[in-house]
């Protein structure tokens, strides 16, 4: 099911202030590594990963593994809704 741009902005509105640091960067900048929004942020990672893991439950970012480093965690952003 593919997300209107309301749907987007709305499941964004209620989003913690972290997820909401996260996906401005993200929609910005594009796909980055967890540790990569770590370092870019400030943000411990566990609050990355929890920001992440709401985005990705909204269905506003995706999350994949690093193609440099299987270890690592990639986010993107769904493009219909930046």
């Amino acid at each position: 099911m593919t997300q209107t741009a309301t749907d987007c902005r709305a499941c964004i509105a209620e989003a913690t202030a972290s997820a909401k640091l996260l996906y401005t960067i993200l929609c910005h900048e594009g796909a980055k590594t967890q540790s990569t929004l770590v370092e870019e942020t400030g943000l411990n990672r566990e609050t990355i990963q929890r920001a992440a893991l709401s985005l990705v439950a909204c269905g506003v970012v995706v999350e994949s593994i690093d193609p440099t480093d299987a270890r690592r965690k990639r986010y993107r952003p769904v493009e219909d809704c930046c």
